[in-house]
């Protein structure tokens, strides 16, 4: 059964008759690659992954409703020069390039054991847009659990990467001398295990030869026991 919007679905339980005050459990990802550089494109993919939730004490089938979603892109390195392909990508991607020279991320960042253990990197995962719909945004953790399970399950194990902005929109000053207020930094980014990208602020982002994306994906594991209400 397709998954809906929470919208869409509220509105069939009004059509109905019924409560429209709805709580959701198991919450899950569900993958599509969007393909939409597939014939120029040799060195990765865009995708989105969406946040799903099942209805509990639905009256009979029901569908999945959509809670989310996670915009990202995974590149393989070495490959094509990375700042050429994040222009097909529209402007959230092509300010990434800043990470990348040629086909390979930034020299600083290859030697920065700090932040990439020594390992060379072969894959990076990009996060375009990480949304949660205005009906969950009071479970506060759903958003970085998302995050963290995309990069749990699309990069390799050891020689891979995610960033992603620190900020949603950086100002012209933010953007031009990299500079990033401490009240500005998306607070979800460290509950995923990211750390502001040493000497690139406007970057948050964590390798995978470290533990600290695992570690706190274990902890956000937690809110799969968790309801989720909406509606009224």
């Amino acid at each position: 059964m397709t998954a809906v919007d929470i919208a869409d679905y509220i509105r069939g339980l009004q059509h109905d008759g019924c409560a429209t005050t709805v709580e959701f459990t198991a919450p899950r990802m569900h993958y599509e690659s969007l393909d939409t550089w597939s014939a120029t494109v040799t060195c990765g993919l865009d995708w989105r992954a969406e946040i799903h939730l099942s209805p509990l004490d639905a009256r009979g089938p029901a569908p999945d409703v959509i809670a989310g979603y996670v915009d990202f892109l995974v590149l393989r390195l070495g490959e094509q020069p990375v700042a050429e392909v994040l222009d097909l990508y529209g402007p959230v991607a092509a300010d990434f390039a800043e990470l990348f020279d040629g086909a390979w991320l930034v020299d600083r960042l290859g030697e920065e054991d700090d932040f990439t253990g020594g390992v060379p990197i072969g894959t990076v995962l990009l996060v375009l847009d990480a949304v949660v719909d205005a009906a969950f945004q009071h479970h506060d953790r759903l958003r970085p659990w998302s995050v963290a399970e995309v990069a749990h399950t699309m990069l390799p194990t050891t020689a891979g990467v995610v960033a992603m902005h620190t900020i949603p929109a950086p100002s012209p000053k933010e953007r031009h001398r990299g500079l990033v207020a401490a009240d500005r930094v998306d607070p979800h980014w460290p509950q995923v295990g990211c750390v502001l990208i040493p000497g690139l602020p406007r970057y948050a982002g964590c390798a995978t030869a470290y533990r600290y994306l695992e570690d706190a994906r274990a902890e956000l594991s937690v809110i799969r026991k968790d309801t989720f209400r909406a509606g009224g």
